[in-house]
């Protein structure tokens, strides 16, 4: 055996093993790096492709001489063979960095969430928030919370229990706090299943491409199936890609709470709230909401410009300022009421 062949078998070989890991696992190629490393493979195969091995026995099987793809030029038996070798080389690199790195990611995500003690609700699971009603669907869990103590303790939950990635209903956090959320991460002593209810949310149909009737709850995709083992099967699954389209649903009416927080427990705002002024600012919240202001500074712009108006009305009375047939000039009308 010659040494190119020699490289050229162990070259697939090494290939042929990734082919065999990624079987077990829902980790894809990307249509990006087959074109990379196989220019002419989806144009011949109109745009689709299978697994690594059909990849592998394409690329390795080509004529003896050839066109190169990319350039168009003409090759020579040893340009071929050469070009065909570095292309192996490039498939390879790429199957030993970044989907050696994805694979170990989801195995190790797994091997994780084996351990479920202590969780009380699976992915799918459609819930409802206890302290400000909105309801969601559980897209991921932690035995205990991975935020650190003082966030838990700001946001006044226990930090040693399960807590869950929620997408909450938009409609919900529109018409709760004005505005949609995209993501919770919810105390399990804060949550309670509801049966028989969807949840609107622009992206849960990146996660969970069917809804089931009979078990009344999301059917995950295939990679959060294998990141959370379980039972997911259900006869009567049926697409849920209009919960992803807020087109399709009325607007909700808006409905100014002037007690709901809608940071709590919010993975992208760590920063939470200080309990011991919680008292305190929803007094002031309050006060705005009755003064008609929508902010803090705006509230104290506008009781600071209303005590200004009537000290300027009570002086011009009095004063020559005030000619006949001008305008009295108001104080404040900058201000947005």
């Amino acid at each position: 055996m010659s040494a190119d062949k020699a490289v050229t078998t162990l070259l697939y070989r090494c290939i042929l093993r990734w082919n065999k890991q990624l079987a077990s696992v829902p980790l894809d190629v990307r249509a990006s790096h087959v074109d990379e490393v196989l220019p002419g493979f989806r144009q011949q195969h109109n745009g689709g492709f299978g697994s690594i091995r059909e990849l592998a026995q394409w690329g390795f099987r080509q004529d003896a001489t050839g066109t190169d793809a990319l350039t168009g030029d003409i090759l020579t038996k040893d340009e071929h063979k050469a070009l065909l070798l570095d292309r192996g080389f490039q498939a390879l690199q790429i199957l030993n960095s970044e989907y050696a790195q994805a694979l170990t990611y989801l195995q190790s995500t797994r091997q994780k969430h084996l351990d479920a003690r202590g969780v009380q609700f699976t992915v799918g699971t459609v819930i409802r928030h206890k302290k400000y009603g909105y309801k969601g669907v559980i897209y991921a869990w932690d035995r205990v919370c991975d935020r650190p103590p003082q966030w838990a303790q700001e946001m006044q939950v226990n930090h040693d229990q399960p807590f869950y990635g929620v997408l909450p209903d938009e409609h919900d956090c529109t018409r709760l706090f004005q505005g949609a959320r995209i993501s919770k991460y919810v105390a399990q002593e804060n949550i309670e299943v509801v049966q028989n209810e969807r949840v609107v949310h622009r992206a849960i149909s990146n996660y969970f491409p069917e809804y089931s009737s009979d078990l009344g709850r999301y059917i995950p995709n295939t990679k959060m199936q294998y990141e959370y083992p379980g039972t997911y099967q259900a006869s009567d699954a049926q697409s849920c890609l209009t919960d992803s389209n807020l087109l399709l649903h009325e607007e909700p009416e808006l409905y100014n709470d002037p007690y709901a927080d809608p940071y709590e427990d919010d993975p992208d705002y760590v920063q939470g709230r200080c309990p011991g002024k919680e008292a305190e600012a929803k007094s002031q919240q309050a006060a705005r909401l009755a003064s008609g202001s929508s902010s803090p500074e705006e509230g104290g712009k506008a009781a600071g410009n209303e005590a200004m108006k009537a000290k300027s009305n009570k002086e011009s009375k009095k004063g020559p300022g005030n000619q006949e047939g001008m305008p009295e000039q108001s104080v404040g009308t900058d201000v947005k009421r």
